[in-house]
C-alpha cells in the first residue's frame, strides 16, 4: 500500500499537505510561486495523481495553483509561445521525446480519473495551459479574477487531443466546446459560472478558505461512501476517455510529426 510520506516530497513542481481529516492539498508551484507548466510538470502531475489514488488514507483532494494563476504560462525561454514542433527542445531527438510526452498525456488524465475520492478543483486565477485538469474535478471554485481557454492546442498549430477534446464539449456542450477549442476563446469567471464550467466564484483570498469549508464537510462522510459516489459520478466520463483519449493524443503527436522541423538529407523531401 502507498503510503503518504512515500511520495509527499518526491516532486519539485507540486507541494502536497494532508491534514488529520485525510484532505490532501495537491498545490501546483514554480519555485514555491506562480506554477509555469513544463515539460517536467507534465510528467509529475501525472505521476503524484497515480501516488494519489492508491493512497486509502486520502478522503478528498483538494487541486490548486499558487499566487496569481493556476496555470497561464508555459517554462520557455523564448518570448512568444513555445513551438512545440520545433525537435530542438526535446531530447536525445524529436521522435524520442514525443514517444515520452504521448505516454504522459494519458498518464496524465487516467490517472485523475483513477483517483478514488472527491476532488475539489480551486483555479486561483488564469487557467489556459491544461485547465482540464482543474475542471475534470467534482467541484470546480475560481477566482473573480479567473478565465478558461486552450492556448497550447489550436493557438499553437497542435490538435486539441490530449483530453481537452473530450472535456470541454461534455462541460459547455458540443458546438459551445468546439467554438472554445477552435478559436482559442477566454471565458472568464462570470460566464464560467454561466456556463457550468465552475459553481462559486469569489475573492482570491477567500478561494482557499471555502474550498477547505467544502473539503471538511466531504471528510466527514464514511470514506468508503465517498469512494462509491466518486465512482458513480465520474465513469460515464471514465468510459469517454477510454473510447477517445487515444485517438486524440495520437492525432496531436501526427500533427506535431507532419511539419517538425527535422533533418532531412539534402534534396530529398519526405512527402514526395
Amino acid at each position: 500500500m502507498i503510503e503518504f510520506k512515500d511520495y509527499q516530497n518526491r516532486y519539485d513542481t507540486i507541494n502536497l499537505s494532508r491534514n488529520e481529516a485525510g484532505v490532501l492539498t495537491m498545490r501546483l508551484h514554480t519555485d514555491g510561486g506562480k506554477h509555469i507548466f513544463s515539460l517536467q510538470a507534465h510528467d509529475e502531475i501525472g505521476d503524484c495523481l497515480m501516488h494519489v489514488s492508491r493512497d486509502w488514507h486520502n478522503k478528498v483532494v483538494i487541486l490548486t495553483g499558487t499566487g496569481e494563476a493556476f496555470i497561464d504560462e508555459f517554462m520557455t525561454d523564448e518570448p512568444d509561445t513555445p513551438d512545440f514542433k520545433d525537435g530542438a527542445q526535446y531530447s536525445p531527438t524529436f521522435k524520442d521525446g514525443w514517444s515520452k510526452i504521448l505516454p504522459e498525456g494519458r498518464y496524465l488524465i487516467q490517472n485523475h480519473l483513477d483517483v478514488q475520492v472527491p476532488m475539489i478543483g480551486v483555479i486561483n486565477g488564469p487557467a489556459s495551459w491544461h485547465a482540464e485538469i482543474g475542471v475534470m474535478c467534482d467541484i470546480v471554485i475560481c477566482s473573480d479574477d479567473t478565465y478558461f481557454q486552450d492556448e497550447p492546442h489550436v493557438p499553437s498549430g497542435m490538435v486539441p487531443g490530449d483530453g481537452v477534446h473530450i472535456i470541454w464539449p461534455e462541460i459547455l456542450g458540443v458546438n459551445r466546446g468546439r467554438y472554445f477549442l477552435l478559436t482559442g476563446e477566454k471565458i472568464y469567471a462570470k460566464e464560467a459560472k454561466q456556463l457550468g464550467i465552475v459553481s462559486e466564484i469569489m475573492p482570491r483570498d477567500q478561494l482557499q478558505n471555502r474550498a477547505k469549508e467544502l473539503a471538511a464537510k466531504l471528510a466527514e462522510k464514511d470514506h468508503i461512501f465517498l469512494r462509491h459516489t466518486r465512482a458513480v459520478l465520474i465513469q460515464d466520463l471514465r468510459k469517454k476517455f477510454a473510447d477517445l483519449l487515444p485517438l486524440g493524443l495520437h492525432a496531436e503527436y501526427a500533427s506535431a510529426m507532419a511539419d517538425a522541423m527535422l533533418p532531412r538529407p539534402d534534396g530529398v523531401d519526405w512527402r514526395d
